[in-house]
């Protein structure tokens, strides 16, 4: 039986440019590298790559190999099949059995799981590194969500080693409680996924895409996953507010970027933010303008990067 799994609008902006812009900026990463939760290796022409070229959104997000959710080869068929002409950035992927199928305007995969952890590719696009970029952004929430992982539509920050991940709808101010972050280090702007690794621990890892956040990238792709947190504004003391588990799960499953089409679809996003708000802090933040945020965000993640969910409470409020 054939299950639906996805059919979402969320290409990155970067993709989009690469497609539209000549002379776009691009950048060659060592192969195998590390991306949206999985160890890539990547083969063109037959020939396993020590380097691939991406346009420079995307190498942002790719980063030397390490522990990640999955181990991924990557076969690349080059195809003359043209742009559509409709939207480039719908993507849609189902499941049967072991093998998967996902296709967006831009590259077309067969994925063949052959382990737990590990999937063999085959993928057909356009040549060039737009074409791998189409590949990337249509094949990691794909192998994720097949883990149990999520993509959520979040601005993440790497505070004391700890991504923090600020989640709401569009002008929730994500944007802007990162701006408040004072020392911190931005690891994404608009997408980030959540997936465990093979060691079973919570990662968060940046995808492209967003508006331009103040503060320095993140020196790797991937860390810890602290805290979510979903914004809320305040016009008194900026705080945090415990959530009880029902508004915390409705919370969550406001932010995930899946748009899954059938029942199952649906059961397994909530199963996965049913689990990831048992395992990691999930809360609201009232945000004051001009207030030193890091002063609320970096006690509540440091209290709780040990505790059981039962023993979680607010960070003491901060005036502005």
């Amino acid at each position: 039986m054939t299950r639906v799994i996805g059919s979402e609008t969320m290409a990155p902006r970067g993709l989009d440019e690469a497609r539209s812009t000549p002379g776009a900026v691009e950048r060659e990463v060592a192969a195998p590298f590390a991306y949206g939760g999985m160890r890539v290796a990547w083969v063109e022409d037959g020939v396993a790559c020590t380097t691939v070229r991406l346009p420079e959104e995307h190498a942002l997000h790719a980063g030397r190999a390490r522990p990640a959710a999955a181990d991924v080869e990557v076969e690349v068929v080059p195809t003359r099949r043209p742009p559509p002409s409709g939207d480039a950035r719908a993507m849609r992927w189902a499941w049967s059995g072991s093998t998967g199928r996902a296709e967006s305007g831009w590259a077309a995969l067969v994925v063949e799981q052959i382990a737990e952890r590990r999937f063999r590719v085959q993928a057909h696009t356009v040549a060039g590194a737009a074409g791998r970029a189409a590949i990337l952004s249509l094949l990691a929430p794909t192998v994720v969500e097949r883990l149990g992982g999520l993509v959520l539509h979040a601005t993440a920050v790497v505070l004391g080693g700890r991504a923090v991940l600020f989640i709401g709808p569009s002008g929730a101010g994500k944007t802007t409680s990162a701006r408040h972050m004072g020392e911190a280090t931005w690891l994404a702007r608009d997408r980030a996924i959540v997936v465990r690794d093979e060691l079973g621990r919570w990662q968060a890892w940046g995808a492209p895409g967003g508006d331009d956040v103040p503060l320095e990238h993140a020196s790797d792709v991937v860390a810890p996953l602290g805290a979510v947190l979903r914004v809320l504004r305040s016009e008194g003391a900026s705080r945090i507010v415990p959530l009880p588990p029902a508004s915390a799960l409705l919370r969550l499953r406001e932010s995930i970027q899946s748009g899954a089409t059938d029942r199952d679809g649906e059961h397994g996003a909530l199963d996965a933010a049913a689990r990831l708000l048992r395992e990691v802090p999930v809360a609201a933040v009232e945000v004051a303008l001009g207030c030193r945020l890091a002063d609320v965000v970096a006690p509540f993640v440091s209290e709780r990067a040990h505790d059981e969910p039962a023993t979680r409470t607010a960070a003491t409020p901060v005036s502005p």
